[in-house]
Parts: structure tokens; sequence; C-alpha cells
């Protein structure tokens, strides 16, 4: 898909508990936002003025039209609106100014839901795919996961929230947490997916900024552990050849940093290794988790509804900075300026 596109127009929707806005109601936005980051609930921000000219009085601040708990949809795009999120407003923040009064209504998708309280528990004898289905149906959502393989025997969750737990458990092996409306999926990263859209600097895409980082834990990652039913030591090695996807990139940046500075290796002790196969999958989710974050960069463009976060794409006339890149978050505003979006991403090398 190319971000080339005739639409000129931003335009927003908004619903609170699937009835849409009145045009006196858009008439008082001044601005709407989303705001997402892989493995963090997404947001919405919606600023209203609260004064009312006609009447002389202040509008939307007594908690009937919005209130906490109420389900919000947020669309945005260039003519067309695309469905952004779908969330609860999680607080209300009004002020009142000398030459202005506003009210910024903010909210979550139903990720957040899992911060709410600490539990101390014991999941027995599950993958940790099956947990994240478990604590889904906890909050009442479905879900979609991806097979995780292993069977633990105990898995221990001790004074956190689901939220915390979950995320400690998926970057072990290197999954991704996040909910659409009333999903949640648990899955791993996506970088290997073909570009679904290609920015090209001074076409459409406004700026970009890049950083290349040498990667100080070596060309290798070792994880050891203990084997507590054999009495015997565990242990695993990644390194080159076990890259999930080089991103068409030329060299990773870990072959970058050996060509500069020479090998180097890094040791990981982990005592919650089950067994080899489990050793395994960890070092090779260390590895990749190191090398993925080779290069970094953040750019903006004119607003593109569909450049979303756990996607991957395409930057064209950077030279060598040129390719696949893999968007970690984004940003998308439309206010009195129009629509914009910024995003950060992450490459495995140039």
């Amino acid at each position: 898909m190319s971000a080339k596109t005739l639409s000129t127009v931003p335009t927003f929707k908004i619903e609170v508990d699937g009835i849409e806005l009145s045009a006196d109601t858009l008439a008082a936005v001044e601005s709407v936002r989303f705001e997402e980051e892989i493995n963090t609930a997404s947001m919405f921000v919606l600023k209203l003025s609260t004064y009312d000219f006609e009447k002389c009085t202040l509008k939307f601040i007594d908690l009937e039209q919005f209130s906490l708990g109420r389900e919000v949809k947020l669309y945005m795009g260039m003519d067309d609106e695309v469905l952004m999120i779908v969330g609860e407003i999680t607080s209300l923040e009004p002020f009142f100014g000398e030459n202005m009064s506003i009210i910024e209504v903010r909210g979550y998708d139903r990720l957040h839901r899992l911060r709410f309280g600490t539990k101390r528990q014991t999941f027995s004898d599950m993958k940790d795919s099956d947990i994240a289905s478990m604590i889904a149906g906890d909050w009442g959502l479905s879900a979609n996961v991806t097979n995780t393989g292993i069977t633990y025997p105990h898995v221990y969750q001790n004074n956190q929230n689901d939220l915390g737990f979950l995320l400690e458990r998926a970057r072990r092996i290197r999954y991704e947490v996040y909910v659409d409306d009333r999903t949640l999926y648990f899955r791993p990263g996506k970088e290997g997916d073909s570009a679904s859209i290609t920015l090209e600097y001074k076409v459409d895409l406004i700026e970009f900024s890049a950083e290349l980082s040498a990667r100080y834990r070596g060309t290798e990652i070792a994880v050891q552990g203990w084997d507590f039913m054999k009495k015997e030591p565990i242990s695993a090695t990644a390194r080159k050849g076990d890259e999930v996807s080089k991103m068409a990139a030329e060299k990773t940046g870990a072959e970058l940093t050996e060509s500069a500075f020479g090998e180097s290796s890094s040791a990981v002790v982990n005592e919650y290794l089950l067994d080899a196969t489990d050793a395994e999958k960890v070092a090779v989710a260390m590895y990749n988790a190191h090398i993925v974050k080779s290069v970094t960069g953040n750019g903006r463009c004119t607003g593109i509804p569909e450049l979303r976060a756990g996607r991957t794409v395409e930057l064209a006339g950077l030279g060598r900075f040129s390719g696949n890149y893999y968007v970690t978050s984004t940003f998308h505003t439309i206010d009195n300026t129009g629509y914009t979006t910024s995003f950060n991403v992450r490459r495995t090398g140039v």
C-alpha cells in the first residue's frame, strides 16, 4: 500500500456509548488525539471548549455526556474515517482560565483494565498462551493468542497486576500484548511482515531522524540456568543466524559492532529455565530484543490512519537508512492545523 493519496480533508467522528456526537458538540471539539505504543494501552484525548457563549454557561462538566467508564469510539482519517480505538473514559481534566475554559476527556482501550488490583496466584501445567487466554477471560475479553508451545509445571504471579505479570511473561519470549475492542492479542512481533505503507522523504515523509548504535551486549547471548529436577545446568546460546528477521538490512547492528570493535558476548543467568528448549527460546528472544534496536528513529508525515504500531513501514529516499522499519508507537492528532501522524520505529540494521 502506498501512502501517496489525493485525500486532503482531515475528518473525525466520535461515538460515546454507541451514539455519535451531535453537530453542536462536535463544534466544541478543538482537537482529538490518538496515541499507541507496543505493550501499552492505547489512549485517546478529546479536547473540548466548555464555554457556551450563547447561554453564558459551562457545558460538558456535569458528568452526563462524558463520565468515567463510558465507551468511546474514535475515528480519524483524510476524507474517510478509520476506527482508531474503542476505549473507555478514565479521566476528565477541566481547565478554567482567564480567557478560555476547556476539558480534556482522556481514556484507554480495555487493556487498561488489567492494571486494576494485584494478585498472588499460581498457574499449573499451563503455557504462556494459556495463561494469556485465562487472564483475558477474567476481564471479559476474548483471546487471540499464538501458541507458545512450552507447558510449565508452575508459573507464579507474585503481588502483580495482571498487565504487569502478562507483560513480564511476554517479554521473556518477545511476545506482544494488545487489545483491539474486546479482544486481547498475545503474539510474537511482526518484524518479518511485508511493509503495508511506503513513505518517501520529500514526498510524503515530512521529516525523519535515526540513530544507529553499537550493540553492547555483543554478537551472541548465552542463557544459563539450573534444572532442579535433573540437578544439572541448562544453557543455550543465540547468535548470528538466529535473527527472526533481518528486515532486508545489509548488516545487522551486531555484525556492524563486531566489524568495528571485535567479538564479544553476554551471559545471562536465569534461574527459572524449565529445560533446554525453554533456554533456547529465551536466548533467541533476548538476542532479537537486543538487535532489533540497532537502528531507532522517529518521523512525521501528513495524517495516515493506517500507520499503526505493530506494523512494518518502508521508508524510502534515505540512502543507506532506507528500508523496512517496525513501527513501535504512533501519535495521530487532528486540530486547527490539520491532521499529522508522528511515529517511532526500529530496525535490525542497515
